[in-house]
């Protein structure tokens, strides 16, 4: 599949094509623009099959772009890249029919969902001999439901790289992309649960797995499960846990499950 990648930002077309060369071999980048007009020139002259443009560009910006080439080329795939929060964004995309978008910084996970979900449609345009056309547009259902997705995905794979560290909502929000008060509803509406409970439980689990295997002293554990006070530790532990660190590592009481 050949791909045409447009962003005026350096960097994030090297981390892209980086990311293509690395894991999806079988993609070709045949063209590279800078911003939104020389995006929809270089899509008519190499008719690529999936053109990836991100949303702030210079000239014309991305959707202006998505625009002109889904009127020229309806069997141009056209994902979205961009790195802001925006709804009426979305509703206008939405009503451009492209096939979806990324976030940036873009993860491989995230590429390859992308890329597969492009490939099954242009199976189903080849099988249709084009007569499904670009029209079988995101809803804006279905976009608000991939991006909250998403957004929550990449709130806990921060959570998971960083539990060591202190992790206040506004740091893991930001990593998410959203803000604050948006990220609390997430937690409260996606995982049943608050932000700072989750936390907990996890910093919890790891605390006991560490006591479990290995000999560190209480301290040490406290510090690696992100708490810079020992006996606030303690505390926590015993109101989580039903019983002290110490008396949890002598096997004394019953111990608590551990959540995956």
């Amino acid at each position: 599949m050949t791909l045409l990648i447009a962003d005026d930002e350096e960097l994030a077309q090297y981390s892209l094509k980086t990311l293509i060369s690395r894991h999806h071999e079988q993609l070709q980048v045949v063209a590279e623009a800078a911003d939104g007009e020389e995006a929809v020139r270089l899509a008519h002259q190499h008719h690529p099959d999936l053109a990836i443009l991100d949303i702030r560009m210079p000239v014309i910006d991305g959707l202006e772009a998505a625009r002109r080439i889904r009127s020229a080329h309806p069997n141009m795939a056209i994902i979205i890249l961009t790195a802001y929060e925006d709804f009426s964004f979305a509703q206008q995309a939405v009503n451009l029919g492209i096939n979806g978008y990324l976030l940036k910084p873009v993860s491989q996970a995230d590429f390859s969902a992308r890329m597969e979900s492009v490939r099954s449609w242009r199976e189903r345009l080849e099988k249709k001999d084009g007569g499904l056309q670009a029209s079988e547009p995101l809803s804006l259902e279905t976009f608000q439901h991939t991006d909250v997705s998403w957004r929550l995905e990449r709130a806990l794979e921060y959570i998971r790289n960083h539990i060591t560290e202190d992790l206040p909502i506004n740091t893991v929000a930001e990593a998410a992309g959203i803000g604050a008060q948006h990220l609390s509803r997430l937690f409260r509406e996606e995982l049943d649960t608050n932000f700072v409970k989750f936390i907990t439980e996890r910093r919890m689990d790891m605390a006991c797995r560490l006591l479990d295997t290995t000999t560190l002293g209480v301290a040490e554990i406290a510090d690696r499960c992100g708490f810079t006070d020992a006996n606030y530790f303690a505390k926590v532990f015993r109101k989580s846990c039903g019983l002290s660190p110490g008396d949890y590592r002598s096997g004394i009481g019953i111990k608590p499950p551990l959540r995956d």
